[in-house]
């Protein structure tokens, strides 16, 4: 069987077919030597053959334009709830006592990480996405375990009915919360797993832009429809900016939408000796929704304690 090509060969594979199909509309008008003309359609035929093999894609290569191939629209900004700084100062206080991973240790080791760790690459921006996650991990109830699952591999799915198109990759991080003890497991034994949470995120280590948005929405995707779950929530980050998306398959499975959340940005102060502290109360608000989304990383968004869709809010009077 011929192997999968990916998007970036056959994107030069049609360019090279059509400059090889008009190169022989124009020798076709003149006393262009039969041997040459012959070559020509060879070249032509062999390239159409490799033009029928089925297109690979990876999330690393989609950008925005991408994901209408996969039915997938963006459906605008969700919004904080009123008082979510107290809530989150509150929250953390509650969970200080007898906890290596409090808000006051955050603190201290995202200062440190900032000191001492370069953020110039994604392994550096995953040590404060772990910071931020393991806390957030220490925060769920007692009879909720936590798997991290770091550089997890995602199979291939077509891209919509029909197609022989895939997508497939490897995630940067996926976080699943079970009613079980788990080492590893796949996608597959997830699905018949007594699953409470399975939470996407993409690490970067510049600006969020909005191409970095599809890879982490297409890896979300991806995963809804290999679990055969209708909700999922994720997270881009590089560290010290976070932006949380939620998505919404379709009825059948084919196609979504998504709903993102402004950033959230770690700021950052200067402290004596030249040296860099992070200030209240953005780590402990991102804690505190990492917390409550990876916990309920598979449930719709309509009853979320820290987020609120300002459109359907204006059509009930809450937020």
């Amino acid at each position: 069987m011929s192997p999968k090509k990916d998007k970036h060969f056959a994107q030069g594979l049609q360019e090279a077919l059509k400059s090889f199909s008009q190169l022989e509309s124009r020798i076709n008008e003149n006393d262009t030597p039969e041997q040459f003309k012959n070559m020509l359609r060879h070249i032509i035929t062999q390239l159409k053959l490799q033009a029928e093999v089925p297109q690979s894609s990876s999330f690393s290569s989609m950008i925005m334009s991408d994901l209408s191939r996969l039915n997938i629209m963006p459906g605008g900004f969700f919004a904080m709830k009123d008082g979510y700084e107290d809530r989150a100062r509150d929250l953390a206080v509650l969970e200080e006592e007898g906890e290596l991973w409090s808000s006051s240790n955050l603190y201290c080791h995202l200062s440190f990480l900032e000191n001492h760790v370069a953020r110039d690459n994604e392994a550096g921006a995953r040590t404060w996405i772990d910071a931020f996650l393991f806390w957030a991990a220490a925060m769920l109830p007692r009879h909720k375990h936590f798997l991290l699952n770091m550089e997890y591999c995602v199979p291939e799915m077509t891209i919509a009915p029909g197609s022989a198109e895939t997508l497939s990759g490897f995630l940067d991080c996926a976080r699943v919360v079970s009613d079980r003890y788990l080492k590893s497991a796949s996608l597959q034994e997830l699905k018949v797993m007594g699953l409470f949470g399975f939470f996407v995120t993409e690490a970067k280590y510049n600006k969020l832009g909005e191409n970095y948005i599809t890879q982490a929405v297409c890896e979300m995707y991806t995963c809804a429809k290999n679990l055969q779950r209708k909700f999922i929530h994720g997270a881009l980050s590089n560290g010290q900016a976070w932006i949380f998306l939620f998505l919404t398959l379709n009825d059948g499975f084919n196609g979504a939408t998504y709903k993102q959340s402004d950033e959230i940005v770690v700021n950052l102060s200067w402290a004596s000796e030249g040296r860099t502290s992070v200030c209240a109360p953005q780590p402990d608000i991102i804690a505190a929704v990492l917390a409550h989304w990876i916990e309920n990383s598979l449930a719709d968004l309509e009853n979320d304690e820290w987020f609120y869709d300002p459109g359907a809010s204006e059509q009930t009077g809450t937020r």
